[in-house]
């Protein structure tokens, strides 16, 4: 028999035991173990079962050389856009919008968790896609306060198997409570004695995420916090500080006149809006 050795072209080693190589690409594994055969002496490569065989004449082996496979050159399915509104909601039924935009897709499903808060029904209607790769629907969602819902697209590209997703998620919750109290600052009382004294406007509102104070006789923001920007406040001490939108004091100095201020606190889920004054005792004998 022919002494065997190695062959760097196709990267594999030739050995007594192994006389039929499965080709793959760049790849070479064995197909058949245990006989010692020669294809160019000993048998008909094309009469091998298992697929079509060559002899490889400088190997001396049978091999099955199979054709690279293409599926990775097919484009992969992509989710170019995937928007729900409203992602902030009241407790109880809302009204959801899912719109999508997907390309190199076959079919699309969305998934709502948890199942209880949506409509299978509703569910079948999100499966459509046009011409342009874009789809919508409407969803009746149920929601309580302190519980996610989270939707979820598929994309389902034309090769089984191959599936992306992408998820959005919504919560649901009330607007802050507020309680909103404009004072004099010396004698915490809603007149004030003369023109020229400094009002002290002090709020709660536990579950803000911002507060704004507008002055109704200038139509002036007084102050605002919130939504990632500082506000500052005038503290009864007269010295600047951060607010916090949640509770905190703010000192209006030298009110000369009459004035209301309205106050609202909203939140992800809504606004609630306040309104305190004072009143100045000299505007009363300027009064007809």
């Amino acid at each position: 028999m022919r002494e065997r050795g190695r062959r760097s072209g196709l990267g594999f080693e030739k050995a007594a035991t192994i006389v039929a190589l499965l080709v793959v690409g760049c790849q070479v594994s064995p197909t058949f173990e245990g006989q010692e055969v020669n294809c160019e002496t000993d048998v008909d490569c094309a009469g091998l079962p298992g697929g079509t065989f060559t002899c490889e004449e400088e190997a001396g082996l049978c091999v099955r050389v199979i054709e690279a496979n293409n599926d990775a050159d097919e484009d992969e399915p992509a989710i170019v856009q995937f928007d729900v509104e409203p992602l902030h909601a009241r407790p109880g039924k809302t009204n959801v919008l899912v719109e999508w935009r997907v390309e190199d897709v076959a079919a699309v499903t969305l998934e709502v968790d948890p199942a209880s808060t949506v409509s299978p029904e509703d569910l079948d209607e999100c499966t459509r896609i046009d011409e342009a790769g874009e789809g919508n629907c409407r969803l009746l969602i149920s929601g309580e306060k302190g519980v996610s819902v989270v939707l979820t697209l598929w994309a389902h590209g034309d090769t089984e198997g191959v599936s992306i997703s992408k998820a959005q998620t919504m919560s649901f919750g009330d607007p802050p409570k507020a309680s909103f109290t404009a004072v004099g600052l010396e004698e915490g009382e809603s007149v004030l004695p003369a023109a020229g004294d400094d009002v002290k406007l002090e709020w709660v509102a536990a579950d803000a995420g911002w507060i704004r104070i507008r002055n109704t006789e200038t139509d002036e923001i007084v102050l605002y916090a919130g939504d990632e920007e500082e506000g500052v406040c005038l503290n009864t001490g007269f010295y600047e500080k951060t607010c916090d939108p949640r509770g905190d004091v703010h000192v209006v100095r030298e009110v000369g006149v009459s004035t209301n201020w309205i106050f609202t606190a909203g939140n992800n889920y809504g606004q609630t809006t306040r309104m305190d004054g004072v009143e100045v005792a000299d505007d009363w004998e300027l009064r007809p």
